[in-house]
């Protein structure tokens, strides 16, 4: 049985590059630097692995897109993969 409670635990896990949320001092991710693009990689491999259409734009913004219905309601959402020093992870 999919258990969605412990896969989005997991896949938070992933785009925070840590296998555990508790940190002393948070997660440090700021623009540009090499621990944001590899949360950029880690999204890009979830969204691809979960059959999204991804790309990225002239600005380095990331894309996925589930195509369905094209009659349906679109639905936007976004967020970031940068953070301050010491920032909170996802949760």
């Amino acid at each position: 049985m999919f258990d969605l409670k412990e896969w989005l635990l997991q896949t938070l896990l992933k785009l925070n590059l840590t296998n555990f949320m508790e940190l002393k001092y948070g997660f440090t991710r700021l623009g540009f630097s090499k621990q944001e693009k590899l949360a950029h990689e880690q999204f890009r491999k979830i969204a691809s692995n979960l059959g999204l259409k991804i790309w990225q734009d002239q600005v380095g913004n990331q894309w996925a897109l589930w195509e369905v219905d094209p009659n349906a309601p679109t639905i936007g959402m976004g967020s970031h993969l940068d953070t301050v020093v010491e920032g909170g992870g996802y949760l």
